[in-house]
């Protein structure tokens, strides 16, 4: 039985509505346009206001607020019936176009407002017009339909509320709350109840004299996530293991507290430490991983973090650092999310680089000391790169100017990060070569030179690391930031249409055909990969035709070509076949 929708008077709902079958509803700029100047007409006729919508191809979220539950369900009411009016009669069709009634979540204005915002406005592109008010609530010119609907029916003093609490959301959106949504935001507004603070909680339940808390009872929806943290930290450790061994690495038993009993920030200086008895002299090298709890951020806050690594301590090769990434890539496909994952690389320089580096930006930095804080002081003197990406605003124009690191790279450390990327695509392993990247540890002796990689999905980092030195002891290693890769794992195997692609060879053997098809299957889980051999040969036209999987590949071995077909964008790719098929499949 669902659940009545809960309406608390004071409080904003986040509300949403999807279509019936996930018809594409609103794919098509016009139809966003028109839902758009619906929300808008009918504000005033109900007096509801408007915080921030999005809209995806067959969902819509808005965050709603209203005095009373009749102006509200009448407003949602006369919106989604007058949308199914347009809609019908635009596309020559009868019948219902939502999925049953429409979901609702009160939460506590405060304490949650950027966060909701924050989870809905990240849910689509920001490259489309009338997708989300993005634009609107980090500061941009945006249409003036969209700025009519978020500032109707506002009072003054409510206004200046909202402002004020959207004065920080650019920061709040670059804080990652994926755990956050998948265990709170969304059980909650699938089960319609009240997201608030324990305090407030209770006084609201005292008020209407009921339980208004989420409860996780009664049969499980398909739609609700379901995750056991600890039990899916201790299955991803065990699995970690195994690979780790199977490839030589020996486990690490790290103590992260030092003799104070102080939990140290960083477990690498835990690492060299536990193994550099084991370093007979720099012509031997150390295989280890570690699983560890993480506790503290970097404002002394107590969190708990896990994470799962690995280290080659001591004279190690570029084929040991490649075989290492690509030992990652494995665990992320292991855990089925590989095809959601982008591979971006860097080289830093070595040792030298960064020395000549650090002493460029000090001089450079030299007549602005006066504009700087005393931890800006300290970080000019340890680390100035890090100036470059945390620096007071006023400096701004002055770091656009600064020296970069690429004027001061050594051609040795160019030819090995030339024989990096020649490996990678060795192992197949799809990768980006992003100048921008620059992994810095806020310890004044530990920093990552030379190559330098981190796995991304969307602007989550789910693995990264790269070569470093400390203590005189060289050492290429990386972790995996297993909350992220589970959390990610578990919202990819929530029920989603899959992707589909026909392997098409012209040959007699078609050997490489089925590799390919191997490959495919390998790499990527959620794709579904047919194979179509071919004896007798027609047009390519014909066979667009004849086949309706969103990709097809054509492998023609007598005559050496091979390229993929999107019939989607209608387009053909010749280069970098296996990227953009992983960046079609992570959208």
């Amino acid at each position: 039985m669902r659940k009545k929708r809960l309406f608390i008077p004071e409080l904003p709902q986040l509300i949403k509505i999807q279509s019936h079958n996930n018809i594409f509803i609103f794919n098509e700029i016009d139809n966003r346009i028109e839902f758009c100047k619906l929300m808008s007409d009918f504000l005033e006729k109900y007096n509801v206001s408007i915080y921030g919508f999005s809209f995806s191809d067959s969902e819509c979220y808005f965050i709603l607020y209203s005095e009373d539950l009749e102006s509200s369900s009448r407003y949602i009411q006369l919106l989604l019936k007058s949308y199914t009016f347009f809609f019908n009669k635009k596309y020559n069709r009868t019948g219902t176009l939502w999925s049953g009634r429409y979901h609702n979540m009160p939460f506590e204005l405060n304490a949650y407002l950027l966060i909701v915002l924050s989870y809905i406005e990240k849910k689509v592109s920001h490259d489309e017009l009338y997708r989300s008010s993005y634009l609107y609530h980090i500061g941009k010119e945006i249409e003036p339909l969209i700025c009519n609907i978020l500032n109707k029916n506002f009072t003054k003093e409510r206004l200046s509320r909202k402002e004020y609490i959207l004065l920080n959301y650019k920061l709040v959106l670059k804080i990652n709350h994926s755990q956050f949504f998948r265990t709170k935001i969304e059980p909650y507004i699938n089960q319609n109840c009240l997201l608030s603070t324990i305090k407030n909680l209770r006084k609201h339940e005292d008020n209407e004299g009921k339980t208004l808390k989420f409860h996780p009872i009664g049969r499980p929806k398909n739609h609700v996530f379901k995750f056991n943290l600890k039990e899916n930290i201790l299955n991803f450790e065990r699995e970690c293991g195994a690979y780790f061994n199977k490839h030589g690495y020996q486990k690490l038993n790290l103590q992260f507290f030092n003799k104070q009993g102080k939990l140290s920030k960083d477990g690498t200086l835990s690492i060299i430490s536990s193994v550099k008895n084991l370093l007979l002299d720099n012509e031997y090298y150390f295989k280890g991983w570690y699983q560890y709890e993480f506790f503290c951020n970097e404002f002394d806050i107590l969190e708990e973090h896990y994470e799962c690594g690995s280290e080659i301590i001591g004279k190690s090769s570029i084929v040991d650092e490649v075989e290492q990434i690509a030992l990652y890539w494995k665990i992320l496909s292991k855990f089925g999310v590989s095809s959601y994952v982008h591979l971006h690389i860097n080289n830093i320089g070595d040792s030298k680089t960064l020395s000549c580096y650090r002493d460029t930006l000090r001089q450079y930095f030299l007549p602005y000391k006066l504009l700087l804080s005393d931890n800006d002081l300290e970080i000019l003197e340890l680390t100035p790169e890090i100036l470059l990406l945390k620096y007071p605003s006023i400096l701004s124009d002055v770091v656009k100017l600064a020296p970069r690191m690429l004027n001061f790279i050594t051609n040795e450390s160019y030819s090995k990060f030339e024989r990096f990327q020649f490996l990678l695509n060795k192992f197949n392993i799809p990768f980006v070569f992003d100048k921008n990247l620059k992994l810095t540890k806020n310890i004044s002796n530990i920093n990552y030179n030379n190559n330098i990689f981190c796995f991304y999905s969307g602007d989550d980092v789910l693995c990264c690391g790269g070569n470093y030195s400390i203590n005189n002891i060289n050492a290429f290693g990386g972790s995996l930031k297993t909350e992220k890769i589970l959390s990610l794992s578990n919202a990819v195997s929530i029920d989603k249409e899959l992707l589909s692609i026909t392997v098409l060879s012209f040959s007699h053997n078609h050997y490489k055909s089925i590799e390919l098809c191997t490959e495919l299957r390998n790499r990527y889980n959620t794709l579904i990969v047919r194979h179509h051999p071919v004896k007798k040969r027609k047009k390519i036209e014909s066979f667009l035709r004849e086949i309706k999987d969103r990709f097809i590949w054509f492998i023609d071995e007598k005559e050496d070509k091979y390229f993929l077909y999107d019939s989607e964008k209608k387009e053909y790719f010749y280069k970098d076949i296996y990227l953009y098929l992983s960046l079609q499949i992570s959208c």
